[in-house]
């Protein structure tokens, strides 16, 4: 047994004054009585005694001196050393993802047990400094940072919630080596890491055992789960004649049939029942067999749509040869919105396009209306226009309109291979390039985004002015290879529902952990906006007078299969085995508090009355065991504060070094003599210019951090595990406030959990003039021989002249002249692939004026692949020709064979990345390619 504490120990002078009071006599009053002959017997038999035997038997005066000593050794903190050592700290990182939420057995989810584990964790252990961190996809939150205060630490723990997205352990790693750093550098123990996550997450977690040496705690086995994928609906083709005349006798309603996807993630057959609802009416209740691992549609009968909120929720799931239910509850339950509003009607300004025409009709699944002029048109048609090369002069910009070949540009290019840009008119669309005889370059409006390149040159852009939506194409599709590729369609029904668009949400479904996307509005700043999307459900935002609603959908694909299972480092029972501090106080409280009530006993029935003085004094007593029992604690910070100085040293506030350093010997020369400091410099990391100390002496900021950024969250975490848990915080930041990296808000948790004061001192920046690389885009796998666009990003805070420099090693590639405005500038420029296995490249700016250096370089690579092998299988006496010089044009490696001959096994189906069949009959096909076919495409597709 070892004790904490020994000054208890000087309560045992208590003992003998309890002895003295028993044998002190009180003095007695005289009294009238008939005969003292008894008397007389007593006080002889009372001489007899000896001094011992004078009080031996009083067992009241035993029980309070055993009470008494029992209280003594509480004090002292007695506790049982285990087999192992403890650590001081320890930092307890939490896996919040959406498959956290599955039932872990006694009615708990995966992270109650979770929080239940870290809550025993820290209730067994004595004077150690704790750390929470969570991760999900809403990011990494700080929520503590070396509290030892075990109430504080209980309430942080109760806050802890999962998302209903993805996990993302390993973006929390960079905040566990901050706290781990802080204790290397101050001296003191290295900190224990501990992640509890479940079987999803195991994978990630690996990473922490390994550079950390972490003990992975591995929340819950395998169970059975039904999850409810999505809702959907579209219009009813066949409607029945009971349904028809609902919709003939409803004025906004709409005949549709909907559907839910639903999977099985169990290893059996799965019973379900599934219910429609139209905001709180029940429409439908389907009953449905789901075999193991299948996903199957429910669909629904077709009903008139009131615009209501759709919603689809699973029930009553059964599990063939399982006694468990559905383990997840949290994804049982799906929506849809109606449609936002969005004009698709349209009209061609032309002589007439066919390809136009055709890809309009499968967009819109109507014809598309031609004019020759606008004067054509009705007055005050609301219609998109689609005007035809050619008719650039007709083009009145006071309708959203679709142009192609319009004037303004400023050159041509001929025969050039056009890039595309990822954006709003190619969402759903891999890269691809368009073959041009000629099209017109344009330099872009400064309401318009470029989306087709030629080289650098911009050869076609889109945006909104004044209320009105543009997309203009330098090009007539009729003298490019545009219409033959299977991008064309996609592009014109993307187009068509950009410029049609009109509402505020940019789409209305989301996956949780998305971010909301909003469209520009003229009378309200979008960026004002927030949109939560952390948990599955329907919500609605609203912006000025428009209010529109979105659906936030659980990740299913991720986070609903609870049947993947991993071992953790540690396992459960083992861990609990090795509690540092098996305390014994509470024990000897009890037992304490169990004595003091037999002794109240006891002195009644020897007493035959009691005082109500002694009964409060038992009673109070008793108060306080109970509290103690309770861990009541009276919280009590230490004399001394401590104030860590964060200075920023970023590029940005470099500059105001010399104020900062004098505040700084002014703030320490002011500062009490019990009090303690410590300064950490930050800028894209931090660094620990003094440890903590009293010594109020300073001289000059000596450390250098990395000055291309300004990263406050990883500062902040520096800080915080630096502030003692036994003493007043502050934390004072010396910044120009130009946050770069990172989030502050991150840490809001742990200095509330800490009762930290934050502090900012800011000061103005004369920022001089700087032109830096912001990115660099380019395809993140390419093939031998590919051209491809490389798209860089350049931000300037002024107009200059500059040089874009491509360089391999230490050779220069090439060189742009570009101008470069304030603000952000984008150029695109056309590279061939040079190396075998990867594209590796420095991307420099060289701008005149520029004041700062440090950040004109930005480094970018791609993996180089050799050429994919492609298949072109062609029906007999089919010719092939057109594919070919496609497939020729596209630079792929190809071979064509007729169908009989098409390969009958598998391994040699292999060999080709893609298989493409064109008008083949199924009887043509050897059996082998038939059968092996699906595995081909499932498998390995």
């Amino acid at each position: 047994m070892i004790f904490e504490s020994l000054w208890p120990l000087a309560l045992l002078a208590a003992v003998p004054v309890v002895i003295i009071l028993y044998l002190l006599k009180p003095k007695g009053k005289d009294y009238r009585i008939s005969s003292n002959l008894l008397w007389e017997r007593l006080v002889k038999n009372q001489q007899s005694r000896t001094f011992l035997e004078k009080f031996i038997h009083n067992i009241l005066m035993y029980l309070q001196l055993l009470i008494l000593l029992l209280l003594i050794l509480a004090l002292m903190s007695p506790y049982l050393r285990s087999r192992e050592e403890s650590r001081e700290n320890v930092v307890l990182v939490l896996d919040t993802s959406g498959s956290m939420q599955h039932d872990a057995g006694e009615g708990r989810m995966r992270i109650e047990e979770a929080i239940r584990q870290a809550r025993d964790l820290i209730a067994s252990s004595e004077d150690t400094a704790f750390s929470v961190v969570t991760s999900d996809c809403r990011g990494v939150n700080l929520l503590a940072v070396g509290v030892k205060d075990k109430s504080r630490l209980y309430a942080v723990l109760e806050q802890i919630t999962c998302c209903d997205g993805p996990g993302d352990l390993q973006s929390a790693e960079s905040v566990v080596e901050t706290l781990l750093g802080a204790d290397e550098e101050t001296g003191e123990a290295s900190a224990e890491v501990i992640v509890f996550t479940d079987g999803s997450g195991a994978e990630e977690a690996a990473g922490y055992a390994e550079f950390f040496d972490a003990r992975i705690m591995v929340m819950g086995g395998a169970v059975s789960n039904v999850a409810n994928n999505f809702l959907s609906y579209s219009d009813a083709s066949e409607v029945s004649d009971a349904v028809r005349e609902e919709e003939a006798g409803q004025e906004q309603g709409r005949a549709v049939i909907c559907a839910s996807s639903l999977t099985n993630y169990s290893d059996g057959d799965a019973q379900v029942e599934i219910s429609l609802y139209e905001g709180k009416e029940l429409l439908e209740i389907r009953q449905l067999t789901i075999g193991s691992g299948e996903t199957s549609l429910c669909f629904f009968r077709e009903f008139v749509w009131q615009g209501e909120p759709l919603r689809s929720e699973i029930s009553s799931v059964k599990f063939d040869g399982r006694s468990d239910s559905d383990s997840l509850a949290a994804d049982n339950v799906a929506y849809a919105v109606p449609d936002r509003e969005s004009e698709m009607e349209a009209v061609l300004i032309g002589e007439g396009n066919t390809y136009l025409e055709k890809a309009y009709q499968a967009a819109a699944g109507m014809p598309l209306t031609k004019v020759k002029s606008e004067s054509q048109l009705q007055d005050g048609s609301q219609a998109l226009r689609i005007y035809d090369a050619g008719t650039d002069g007709l083009w009145q910009e006071e309708a959203s309109a679709l142009v192609f070949g319009a004037g303004g540009e400023t050159g041509t290019a001929e025969r050039v291979l056009l890039t595309v840009s990822d954006c709003d008119l190619t969402a759903g669309l891999s890269s691809f390039t368009i073959g041009v005889n000629e099209t017109k370059v344009y330099e872009i409006p400064q309401w318009g985004t470029g989306f087709l390149w030629a080289g650098e040159q911009c050869a076609g852009y889109y945006g909104e002015h004044d209320g009105v939506k543009s997309v203009v194409v330098g090009f007539d599709i009729r003298e490019s290879d545009f219409p033959l590729k299977a991008e064309f369609p996609i592009f014109i029904s993307n187009a068509l529902q950009y410029l049609g668009d009109t509402s505020l949400l940019a789409q209305q479904i989301y996956t949780a952990g998305d971010r909301v996307l909003f469209h520009p509005q003229a009378e309200f700043d979008v960026s004002t906006l927030t949109a939560e999307t952390d948990r599955a459900g329907l919500y609605e935002v609203q912006a000025g007078e428009l209010t529109e609603q979105y659906v936030v959908r659980f990740d299913t694909a991720g986070e609903s299969d609870g049947r993947l299972t991993a071992e953790g480092t540690v396992p459960d029972n083992e861990y609990s085995s090795r509690l540092v501090k098996k305390q014994l106080r509470n024990v000897l409280l009890v037992l304490a508090l169990v004595l003091l009530a037999a002794e109240w006993v006891l002195y009644v029935r020897q007493m035959r009355h009691y005082s109500k003085f002694y009964l409060a004094v038992r009673l109070i007593g008793a108060a306080m065991i109970l509290l103690a029992l309770l861990g009541v604690t009276v919280s009590k910070r230490s004399g001394v504060n401590t104030t860590v100085f964060l200075v920023d040293l970023s590029g940005s506030n470099e500059q105001n070094l010399p104020a900062m350093e004098a505040y700084l010997e002014e703030a320490l020369q002011e500062m009490p003599g019990n009090n303690q400091y410590g300064i950490v410099t930050f800028g894209k990391d931090s660094l620990v210019e003094q440890f903590l100390t009293t010594e109020n002496h300073f001289t000059q900021i000596m450390s250098l951090p990395d000055k291309t950024a300004t990263n406050f969250e990883d500062a902040m975490s520096r800080a915080l595990a630096m502030l003692p848990s036994d003493g007043a915080g502050r934390v004072v930041i010396l910044t120009d406030g130009r946050e770069t990296r990172g989030t502050i808000a991150n840490t809001a948790s742990a200095l509330a959990s800490g009762d930290v004061e934050l502090l900012a001192y800011m000061y103005e920046v004369n920022q001089g003039q700087d032109a830096y690389i912001e990115n660099v885009e380019l395809p993140g796998y390419l093939y031998q021989g590919d051209a491809y666009s490389m798209t860089v990003t350049a931000e300037s805070n002024y107009e200059t002249d500059a040089q874009i420099q491509i360089w391999m090693g230490t050779m220069q590639l090439q060189s742009y002249d570009v101008h470069l405005s304030r603000g952000e500038n984008q150029f695109r420029f056309r590279q061939e692939v040079m190396g075998e296995n990867i594209e590796s490249f420095e991307v420099r700016v060289a701008a005149a004026g520029d004041t700062c250096q440090e950040n004109n370089s930005y480094f970018a690579y791609s993996v180089v692949d050799s050429v994919p092998k492609v298949l072109l299988v062609s029906g007999m006496n089919e010719d092939s020709s057109q594919f070919e010089n496609l497939l020729r044009s596209a630079n792929c490696n190809y071979q064509r064979v007729s169908a009989i001959n098409a390969p009958d096994a598998l391994q040699d189906m292999l060999e080709y990345k893609s298989i493409i069949l064109e008008n083949v009959y199924l009887s043509d096909l050897p059996e082998g390619f038939l059968e092996h076919i699906e595995t081909y495409v499932k498998d390995y597709g």
